[in-house]
């Protein structure tokens, strides 16, 4: 195996840690931070450790963004819908209760995730994605 400089990890890391970005006021600065991260270390031949961890995260990054924003248009969609009874509007209550709930649990395993993703880079263990739609490769 050969050796990872501290650059190389230290991207790794960075890669990971991007993700903690979602609780800014800027819209996808999350996703914005990690493909950032991903073109930086791309095309580098010094750092295949960070090109991997990049690519991890930001796959990682847009399907948390895709699922959310998906998600959040049903929601709006459910909560502006039919709004001409008592019964249908404490139906968009009670759904808009379960969407907000779902999302603070995306949010929060997005959190768990994106640390122990730091933690593996720090530890200098392999890419993992964990739930992840492959949008962007780990290769050159």
């Amino acid at each position: 195996m050969a050796t990872i400089s501290d650059d190389d990890r230290s991207w790794a890391i960075y890669a990971h840690a991007a993700g903690l970005l979602v609780f800014t006021n800027v819209p996808y600065a999350n996703l914005i931070a990690t493909f950032l991260i991903w073109l930086r270390v791309k095309r580098s031949d010094e750092m295949p450790f960070a090109r991997a961890h990049a690519a991890a995260a930001f796959n990682f990054q847009a399907t948390y963004s895709l699922v959310v924003t998906v998600g959040s248009i049903a929601m709006l969609g459910l909560f502006l819908g039919h709004r001409d009874t008592f019964e249908a509007s404490a139906l968009d209550r009670a759904w808009l209760l379960r969407g907000l709930g779902l999302y603070a649990i995306l949010t929060l395993a997005n959190v768990v995730l994106s640390i122990i993703g730091a933690i593996a880079a720090s530890d200098l263990r392999a890419a993992r994605s964990f739930v992840a739609i492959p949008f962007v490769a780990a290769s050159r």
